[in-house]
């Protein structure tokens, strides 16, 4: 199980890091490589849940495939008391 998430994190942070090369270069999908690597990330980190949100308000195909991908790996997150 751990090396399942440290697996998840070192290719949700490779791809981040490919996504923002790829914003510069023209070789590279940008916003597909971020969108993958947030979703890895978002297993983990909440900051990487709230980036999601505009990315996947702009590309809505994306949210469909998200949603099946959290929901088959996923941990459950306790609710947000300070909101």
């Amino acid at each position: 199980m751990m090396m399942k998430r440290v697996a998840f994190n070192a290719a949700g942070w490779g791809l981040v890091i490919l996504g923002g090369a790829g914003l510069l270069l023209p070789v590279l999908p940008g916003v597909m490589l971020l969108i993958l690597g947030l979703s890895f990330l978002s297993l983990e980190y909440r900051w990487a849940r709230r980036l999601m949100g505009p990315l996947l308000r702009r590309f809505p195909a994306a949210e469909k495939k998200l949603e099946i991908f959290l929901a088959r790996h996923a941990k459950p997150v306790p609710a947000d008391l300070s909101a």
